[in-house]
């Protein structure tokens, strides 16, 4: 009897240890993604230069203001972009419509490129200038910062698709959609920028 209570308590105790394990493993598990949720809650440190000319700090520019900010990360982006250009702009950057009276937001759309290509560079920022209205300038913004890391530190997976995020008065990510517009994406985003 005392062999079959030793067996059983064993199991018990191995069970329960195994639990404790596994529940020490779940926490720690939940703990580590906080982590990297929580890291991932800002826009990456880097500066970008609009097409006035002006220098933009990325991790201090917004706060204070709702902001989206959509990032290209390869040319293949273009016709998935082209698709949010009228929906946005008329949504959120012409002052002339009545949407202007809903929403009051930042809207930047960041062109990461190699620093390395200088041709490449001069070649944009002149075909940029060409077809974007110049009361737009201030919000094309070209960067030299590795978009590789810029990329990795957004959790971005596919680079030949638009990524746009909305920001909080407090700079604070509160919206992430990627690829083609859509009624629904924009609903969403445009519900995180209007006014408070």
């Amino acid at each position: 009897m005392n062999k079959a209570l030793n067996l059983i308590l064993n199991q018990f105790a191995n069970r329960f240890e195994n639990a404790t394990l596994k529940g020490v493993m779940f926490w720690f598990f939940l703990f580590v993604i906080s982590l990297n949720i929580s890291a991932q809650t800002r826009l990456p440190n880097f500066t970008g230069i609009d097409l006035n000319g002006k220098k933009i700090n990325f991790s201090k520019s917004f706060e204070g203001r709702k902001t989206l900010v959509g990032f290209a990360f390869s040319a293949k982006v273009q016709s998935d972009l082209e698709s949010w250009f009228e929906p946005v702009f008329y949504e959120l950057i012409d002052t002339n419509s009545l949407a202007s009276m809903v929403y009051d937001a930042d809207v930047y759309l960041v062109i990461c490129f190699n620093k390395t290509n200088v041709s490449f560079k001069q070649k944009l920022r002149n075909e940029l200038e060409e077809n974007v209205l110049p009361e737009l300038y201030a919000n094309v913004v070209l960067t030299e910062a590795d978009a590789g890391q810029i990329s990795s530190e957004l959790g971005v997976k596919d680079k030949s698709v638009p990524h746009l995020y909305t920001l909080s008065k407090s700079g604070k990510i509160t919206y992430t959609t990627s690829g083609l517009y859509s009624d629904k994406k924009f609903e969403k985003l445009t519900a995180l920028l209007e006014i408070d």
